[in-house]
């Protein structure tokens, strides 16, 4: 194909979800409707404020209002979302936009509403966008099914489409009939969402906590702060969001620096938007990058610098294009951190991440209405706007230096993992011997780990190259083991799914496959590598060792990996068939080298829940040259047996961990 058309293709958006999951289209598109109405909303309230008092102070306190409903919101919306049907909360959360929308366009249309009461309406609009950006987000997975990285990068894209048309249709309206008819038009698109909440299917959660709601809220605190590349990209985001997000003072910009009225708001806050959604449609490049924590953090110094130089132009053109590329950047950057928050999040935790998640993204918002305000108040909006993104930029360098932000600067941050969320940090997760990831189990080796492993009552999360492929895996596995806990993800997601991961694929993509999981792995996590560096002699078996620069395939793993994840070498005497049959049983030794008596301890507690095998500590690392070519051998050996012979060694004391 040529380069333009492919180029072309990457940028296409991806409609499969839509197109192949009814549940999700009509959700979907019920969000758009919704969704423009609450935009328009955002624009209408900031600015019927200013036209009510003339002051910008009050403007941004508007923040302060809805920050709190927002808190509150997102930490028991969260654990809700957790244990019960999520169509119910999108219900409710539909329910408290209509009464606020509803009351809104009432005292606007009565005319001189006290000020007070669009302050406690506005908050009510900010509490149940939180609950229906929490019932939303919990249910994409379910809604999408094996098309959930379409369903997110569609329904990311058309958020920012919506905040592109519903402020520009805010100005227009607000310029032409006035605030109340804005109010009123969300109140009705609300009845949209409504309708596709009844017509779904039940949204519960896999599994529901039975503990109390508050300890169930600490739970997921607890998970938050405890994932270092978390921790490091909302704070990152907290800055520029506090600092440099001037949206409460479009109006007054509009007003009295561009002189462009109401529809000049609305098309400031568009052009915002209008940037986000071209960097969404048209960021399938993100799915390869590396380094995705320094992308987020490139994109925060990039924001910086273009609310900083909007503060230095007279032309509203001329700031609309500067806030169109600090959107695209803020895109891009949310893109990076909302796959480390899934890549790092639990299923039973996944109500509860998108709260922090969420408390993050809209909180920091807030906080920039209240900072801007207030600093616009003191001085002027435009040097507000000037000294907010100055700020943003003198921030970064400071929170890159906190201990949290290092994870950030990390390969494993960033391609889509661990501190960049836990795959991009550390993901608290269960015994390290109840869960494990097994890259390469549509092979007969993984294929027989994973079969054995669920049938020990581990959970397996199977790896690929693509999602479908590792689905199909898990579907062949669920036919040997109907009550086994397995789930498929594209390989970057699997390796940081875990705390740890077997590898067992052919040498021949080795290298490849590791480089690839090695951006999603975290410090602490631990690779066993079952690889081994073999060829087949013409017409023959594969009974040829191969050259490897580093030593062994291991060896070469723990090159590519990284530092802080350790890797072990094992599995090389196993074979396949005995394993994948599972009427067989198995009595073998399995040999374990690595470098860290620790390490090997650890890969012993998850190998070692298969009936049948025992392992052994054979050294170091560099003894796995010797322990992969003894694969060779037992080929060698079982070719001429016709046997699935393994290996037992004699004479070990009883305690050998």
């Amino acid at each position: 194909m040529p380069r333009p058309v492919a180029l072309l293709a990457k940028l296409k958006p991806d409609i499969t979800a839509l197109q192949r999951s009814r549940d999700f289209r009509v959700i979907e598109i019920g969000a758009i409707v919704s969704g423009l109405g609450s935009q328009a909303a955002l624009v209408a309230v900031p600015v019927q404020v200013y036209l009510l008092t003339g002051s910008t102070a009050l403007v941004g306190l508007i923040g302060a209002a809805e920050l709190v409903p927002m808190v509150v919101v997102a930490l028991f919306g969260g654990a809700l979302a957790d244990r019960m049907d999520r169509r119910r909360i999108l219900l409710v959360a539909q329910a408290a936009t209509l009464v606020g929308a509803t009351l809104l366009a009432v005292l606007a249309f009565a005319g001189h509403p006290p000020v007070a009461a669009i302050f406690v309406l506005a908050a009510l609009l900010a509490g149940s966008s939180t609950l229906d950006s929490i019932a939303r987000s919990s249910m994409t997975a379910s809604l999408a099914g094996e098309w959930l990285r379409s369903a997110i990068a569609f329904n990311f894209g058309m958020n920012q489409v919506t905040a592109i048309v519903g402020p520009g249709i805010a100005g227009v309206v607000i310029g032409a009939a006035g605030v109340g008819w804005v109010y009123a038009a969300d109140a009705v698109s609300v009845l949209v969402t409504v309708y596709a909440a009844l017509t779904i299917s039940p949204q519960h959660p896999h599994s529901v906590s039975s503990e109390p709601i508050f300890a169930s809220v600490k739970a997921g605190l607890r998970f938050a702060r405890s994932s270092e590349a978390l921790i490091g990209s909302f704070v990152i985001d907290l800055f520029a969001m506090t600092f440099g997000m001037p949206r409460v003072l479009f109006a007054p910009l509009s007003l009295h620096v561009f002189h462009a009225g109401a529809a000049g708001a609305g098309f400031l806050y568009a052009s915002v938007a209008a940037g986000a959604a071209v960097a969404a449609l048209s960021n399938s490049w993100l799915a390869s990058a590396r380094w995705i924590g320094r992308i987020t953090i490139a994109m925060v110094v990039v924001w910086g610098a273009a609310i900083a130089t909007t503060a230095l132009t007279t032309s509203i053109v001329v700031a609309a294009i500067l806030l169109a590329v600090a959107g695209g950047a803020d895109s891009i950057s949310a893109v990076c951190r909302t796959t480390i928050a899934q890549l790092v999040t639990t299923d039973e935790m996944r109500g509860r991440m998108t709260s922090t998640f969420l408390l993050v993204v809209i909180g920091g918002a807030r906080l920039g209405d209240i900072e801007s305000g207030l600093v616009a108040s003191a001085t002027t909006p435009r040097f507000s706007v000037l000294s907010g993104g100055l700020a943003c930029l003198a921030g970064v360098g400071v929170v890159v230096g906190v201990p949290e932000a290092r994870a950030l600067r990390r390969p494993p941050l960033h391609a889509d993992s661990q501190p960049v969320g836990r795959p991009y940090t550390q993901r608290p997760v269960s015994a390290p011997d109840s869960s494990v990831t097994i890259i390469g189990a549509s092979g007969a080796l993984g294929f027989g780990l994973a079969v054995r492993l669920a049938t020990a009552g581990v959970a397996v999360t199977i790896g690929s190259r693509e999602a479908s492929r590792a689905q199909e895996t898990v579907t062949r596995a669920l036919e040997a083991v109907p009550d086994g806990r397995l789930e498929g993800l594209e390989n970057a997601a699997a390796a940081a799914a875990n705390e740890i991961v077997i590898l067992s694929v052919p040498f021949r993509s080795h290298q490849e496959t590791v480089a690839g999981i090695a951006e999603s792995m975290r410090a602490g996590q631990l690779l066993i590598d079952a690889t081994v560096p073999l060829a087949a002699s013409v017409g023959g078996k594969p009974t040829r060792m191969l050259g490897v620069w580093q030593g062994s395939a291991a060896q070469q793993a723990q090159e590519l990996v990284g530092e802080g994840v350790a890797v072990v070498a094992a599995l090389h005497t196993v074979a396949a068939a005995t394993l994948v049959n599972l009427a067989h049983t198995l009595d073998e030794d399995v040999l374990l080298a690595g470098d860290r008596r620790e390490d090997k301890a650890r890969a012993a507690a998850v190998i070692g829940r298969i009936a049948g095998l025992r392992c052994v500590d054979a050294g170091r690392l560099e003894m796995a040259r010797i322990t992969e070519s003894l694969t060779a051998l037992l080929i060698s050996v079982n070719v001429r047996h016709k046997a699935h012979a393994g290996i037992r060694l004699t004479g070990l004391p009883d305690t050998l961990w």
